[in-house]
């Protein structure tokens, strides 16, 4: 097959998780390189890698964007490829409803968790949904072939376990307010579902698909 301009070369010899500092040492090689970016619909968690994307792109680099239709604006307005999670995840979300968090509505149903508070529920179902979408990722990033991986790392774990299949170099990207933020949102919403740590935990290992 005719080849690429794009550099097909790995940035790193390694899958490990990197820092932001790596993704800007990343697009110093004068050959144009090529990322890809992973991140959910949800505006606070996606708008953080924009600049960075328009970044690279300043800079002569191809972004391609796994992500939700209602982004697909926003992403291309940052001259990035934007291709559809939906579309690309299809042992997830085929016969599913979808919604803010994958499919989780519709598995709480097939896992008899419609009862269950927010947090339990969504931690039961965390690996479950993970699975489901990692076929869909790692034929997408195959495709891609992509020098590193930009995610978010509260949703979307499964862009760094494909990585880390592939051995393609990954990065999370922080998109809360700062560190120590996620314990305190954490913890919040452990109050507001009436649970604790303790009890999530027992729930957790009670819970079948997971024995």
């Amino acid at each position: 097959p005719p080849q690429s301009p794009v550099s097909q070369e790995p940035l790193l010899h390694s899958a490990t998780t990197h820092t932001m500092a790596d993704l800007k040492q990343m697009a110093v090689p004068t050959a144009p390189c090529r990322f890809a970016f992973v991140f959910p619909m949800a505006s606070g968690h996606i708008n953080p890698s924009l600049p960075v994307a328009r970044s690279l792109v300043a800079l002569g680099h191809e972004v391609h964007y796994l992500c939700r239709d209602q982004m697909r604006e926003a992403i291309e307005d940052t001259g990035s490829v934007f291709h559809s999670e939906v579309e690309q995840m299809p042992e997830l979300y085929e016969g599913r409803e979808i919604d803010l968090f994958g499919a989780t509505e519709s598995l709480k149903r097939e896992y008899g968790l419609e009862n269950e508070s927010f947090m339990t529920a969504v931690s039961k179902l965390m690996m479950i949904s993970n699975e489901l979408m990692l076929p869909g990722t790692i034929r997408w990033l195959r495709t891609i072939n992509p020098g590193a991986v930009l995610y978010c790392p509260l949703m979307n774990s499964n862009a760094a376990f494909a990585a880390q299949v592939l051995s393609i170099p990954s990065v999370a990207l922080l998109t809360t307010a700062g560190p120590g933020s996620i314990q305190r949102t954490y913890a919040e919403i452990l109050r507001m579902s009436q649970t604790t740590e303790e009890m999530i935990v027992k729930e957790l290992e009670d819970f079948q698909p997971h024995r």
